[in-house]
């Protein structure tokens, strides 16, 4: 009896006399609750994160306490097993087998509420569950997933979107009423829209325009944005701190990384006053990573003071980096345009074995465009690589590039066994391949060929693959690589002021640019005419290797079919004459 009357002190108010009774009694005691009762205190401790947000320690004695009664936790309704996953999830314990257990456990219910699903989704979202338990719940829910409504709609389908499960019941988001409900349900909506792929409504996105966003929602919101490419949304003008968004307060440093992020995965130049909130020292290794990603995306260069506080921090906190986070870090520095030579020449390396293949590389792609060259460096990371067989052949063209800008070959022991190693890998992947390489891996094998000149049996088989992939995607676009031969004579009275064909064969042509045209390769000029036009107008296709600016005038190559580009783009990176042989 005592034990409830302290449970019933503390569900009306925080009563910690009366949590202390409870916590503190003895185990049997705690088992002569009613089942319903013991999900309840659990329930409790869950939402007294709030209270010991800002102190450690206090959330450190919840989630303690919370593991104590885990074992003694009996279910008898739908609604206990939502209330516990609901106050382990705020805690942050989300050990999979105990929320595969709820799962469990619920499907042996009588089907609950709404809410209570959702917040046993909700719990299996954040402790990554996998789909197939997931699925089955939902399939067995169905009537209650019909039921739920409004915000209890909205919590199921964040749920939902956290696990990317593309479930019917997205179809019912057009039920919410966008104007009376609350903003965080509305910006969770939008958010999980997007992560499931599904459009977003745009009367949905001019509510939450029209409303106030605290940073939460406005974090949630402008990562939608970004997924889905919408740069035109006056959510993004949010962002900027002096526009009141952030009522005197500064965004946390995970909200910071994450908007940064946003803005970068979107390509939408950031506020200068945004940026001015960046603040690595109280930044997490992931927050600190996804902040120096973003800046070096959007080519932002990271202030020098801010460089050197990463330094600082790595120097002292290297074991709290995951792989991952390191080689972001260390990336996006090497990113910058004005080298940070000091930074490499002082960075410590961790343990590299837990690192992932493309970590590796990225390291190395770092030191090589900060041009520092650091044998024991350099040695740790080809010891490691050699050990690798499944490095993609973008790690392989970073790798090598970088080697050969460093001049690895000429000081370094291990240089020429992790040369032939690399190279062996390559020639691997296009016997697998049968010679035909995948569309994505072209810029990859190009840049493998920069790197590999002098080894002409491993550049004779890139060339030779990448001139079929050009024949299959020329095929792909029923176009004869063979065709367009020149039909008309160059006529030399022939108006000076227009672009002329001044030699064909097969695949590619020579052209007479006269002053005035734009070689639109990366069209970044906004004056003169398109030279792609007058291409497109004779052929299927431009592809031009060489480039002269607006003002000048002369002869270009320009490739018609997409064999003969890659022969001329091999032929570039070979540093060879250009002469295509297409046959």
């Amino acid at each position: 009896m005592a034990l409830e009357n302290a449970l019933r002190q503390l569900l009306v108010r925080d009563h910690p006399a009366s949590l202390q009774r409870l916590v503190t009694a003895p185990r049997s005691q705690l088992l002569d609750l009613d089942a319903s009762k013991l999900c309840r205190l659990a329930w409790v401790l869950g939402k007294r994160q709030d209270a010991g947000a800002t102190r450690a320690t206090s959330r450190t004695h919840e989630a303690g306490l919370l593991l104590r009664l885990q074992p003694l936790l009996r279910f008898e309704s739908c609604r206990d097993v939502g209330i516990v996953s609901w106050a382990f999830a705020r805690q942050r314990l989300l050990e999979k087998q105990f929320l595969l257990h709820l799962i469990s456990v619920y499907g042996t219910l009588k089907p609950g509420d709404p809410v209570s699903l959702a917040n046993l989704l909700w719990a299996s979202a954040l402790a990554s569950i996998s789909l197939s338990p997931v699925e089955q719940l939902l399939a067995a829910h169905r009537e209650v997933l019909a039921e739920a409504k409004s915000a209890e709609l909205a919590r199921l389908l964040w749920a939902l979107g956290s696990m990317r499960v593309a479930d019917t019941v997205f179809h019912r988001s057009k039920e919410i009423m966008w104007r009376d409900a609350k903003t965080q349900d509305l910006a969770n909506t939008l958010w999980a829209l997007t992560r499931v792929g599904w459009s977003m409504p745009e009367d949905l996105i001019k509510e939450l325009e029209s409303r106030h966003l605290p940073t939460i929602e406005l974090v949630a919101c402008l990562s939608a944005l970004a997924e889905a490419r919408n740069v035109s949304s006056s959510l993004w003008q949010k962002a900027d701190p002096k526009a009141g968004t952030w009522c005197g307060h500064s965004p946390s440093a995970r909200a910071l990384g994450t908007l940064l992020w946003a803005h970068a995965t979107a390509q939408v130049d950031p506020s200068p006053n945004l940026l001015k909130e960046l603040r690595i020292s109280v930044m997490s290794p992931q927050s600190l990573a996804n902040s120096l990603w973003s800046l070096a995306k959007l080519q932002v260069d990271i202030p020098a003071n801010a460089i050197d506080e990463c330094r600082k921090i790595l120097q002292k906190d290297l074991a709290r980096f995951k792989p991952q986070e390191f080689a972001s870090c260390v990336w996006a520095i090497g990113s910058m345009e004005k080298p940070a030579v000091e930074f490499f020449e002082s960075l410590q390396l961790p343990d590299l074995r837990p690192f992932e293949d493309h970590h590796l590389s990225q390291v190395a792609w770092a030191f090589s465009s900060a041009g520092v060259r650091r044998l024991e460096v350099l040695e740790l990371l080809a010891s490691e690589m050699l050990c690798r067989n499944g490095f993609s052949l973008q790690a392989i063209a970073n790798i090598t590039w970088a080697l050969k800008n460093l001049e690895f070959a000429q000081f370094a022991p291990h240089a020429a066994a992790l040369h032939a190693h690399l190279q062996g890998l390559v020639a691997r992947r296009l016997i697998l391949s049968h010679g035909l390489p995948a569309n994505e891996d072209v810029d990859s094998l190009l840049g493998i060929l920069w790197a590999n000149r002098e080894n002409d049996v491993l550049t004779g088989a890139i060339t030779s693959s990448l001139q079929r992939l050009g024949r299959k995607m020329d095929l792909a676009r029923q176009s004869n690589p063979q065709s367009g031969i020149l039909t008309q004579a160059c006529d030399e009275h022939a108006d000076t002021d227009q672009p002329r064909l001044q030699l064909e064969v097969p695949g590619v042509v020579v052209i007479y640019k006269p002053h005035g045209w734009e070689v639109d390769t990366v069209s970044t000029e906004q004056s003169g005419r398109k030279l792609s036009t007058f291409i497109r107008s004779r052929f299927d296709l431009e592809g031009f290797v060489s480039r002269l600016d607006t003002p000048s005038s002369g002869l270009l190559l320009s490739a018609t079919c997409y064999e003969g580009l890659l022969l001329l783009q091999a032929q570039r990176e070979l540093g060879e004459a250009f002469g295509p042989a297409l046959g």
